[in-house]
């Protein structure tokens, strides 16, 4: 097969496959070595060409063996099995001595240790890349920070990028979970043996009362700002969006994409499992934010692939 495919001239399978949406243009790829050789020599899948969407967050959970993937939910109804089932959480693959003490060879043979901007005790730091470059959050007592690691002249440094008080923001997000009855938002989490989420507790939809709604996008809220003395709650950072000046938020397991240029905050949904029991140790212990170019490894029922238009709803 791949030397019928040869026999198409360079530049008119270039033609064809540059029609291709990005997704697409990744499976054909694989098709064969003359149509890689054509997409990887023409530049045809270069970074900006890709999706540039967050396709949601991975999720693992203090005492929970596996991860859930965080995301907006399909509209099929489909009830497949979760393909992220096979994930091993407790990174059983490494060897042996892949352990504190372990080398990491870099192709210079050179390392730098860079310190922290801050070590403010019990703040969860959070380290991420985000528009090309390296950020640094925390939120302490409130108070959203994010630092960018500069490079200029040998010299390396953190440099203060962003700070705002977020309680007022904090205490909205709480006031969603009252009186044993959950908030429902765009985004899901995925169940084992279920493409939606659902809980114990009664869902609602989220009210439109007491929240600015941004006309270009209906999912983002501004909390009213003042009295932030008066609120106790706070966030944890638990990713940095790669494309956009969004920090995504937890509090403890509400999820909120909050808009740095901005100061809006977008109510995403409750990352809290079914399946996870509930103890006082209940928590967030890490998170990625997924960012895919294909979408082979994910099930078509229970994604929706629309995330991959422009202009699509997703982040």
């Amino acid at each position: 097969m791949e030397t019928e495919l040869a026999v198409i001239p360079d530049d008119a399978l270039a033609d064809a496959l540059r029609r291709l949406p990005a997704q697409s243009l990744a499976a054909a790829r694989c098709v064969c070595k003359a149509w890689r050789g054509v997409v990887d020599g023409r530049g045809l899948l270069l970074p900006h060409f890709l999706p540039q969407s967050v396709r949601g967050i991975f999720i693992n959970y203090i005492d929970h063996k596996r991860p859930h993937l965080f995301a907006r939910p399909s509209s099929s109804t489909s009830s497949a099995g979760s393909p992220f089932a096979e994930i091993d959480t407790m990174l059983g693959f490494l060897p042996n001595d892949a352990a504190t003490g372990g080398r990491l060879s870099l192709s210079s043979d050179k390392y730098q240790v860079i310190n922290t901007p801050t070590n403010i005790e019990r703040a969860k730091p959070y380290l991420g890349r985000s528009e090309k470059e390296v950020h640094f959050g925390i939120v302490h007592e409130g108070q959203l920070q994010v630092w960018i690691l500069k490079e200029s002249h040998k010299k390396i440094e953190w440099i203060l990028k962003y700070q705002n008080d977020l309680r007022c923001y904090a205490q909205h997000v709480a006031s969603l979970y009252n009186h044993d009855r959950l908030m429902v938002g765009p985004w899901i989490i995925k169940e084992h043996n279920s493409s939606v989420h659902t809980s114990n507790h009664t869902a609602e939809t989220l009210s439109k009362e007491g929240f600015e709604w941004d006309s270009d996008n209906d999912d983002i809220i501004s909390a009213n700002v003042g009295g932030e003395a008066n609120y106790w709650e706070s966030f944890d950072i638990i990713g940095f969006h790669p494309y956009k000046k969004v920090v995504f938020l937890a509090e403890p397991f509400d999820i909120v994409a909050y808009h740095m240029n901005t100061t809006k905050a977008q109510y995403l949904g409750n990352s809290r499992p079914n399946c996870y029991y509930h103890n006082y140790t209940n928590g967030i212990y890490e998170s990625f934010v997924y960012t895919p170019c294909t979408i082979g490894e994910l099930e078509e029922g229970n994604i929706d692939l629309s995330v991959y238009k422009e202009g699509n709803q997703a982040m």
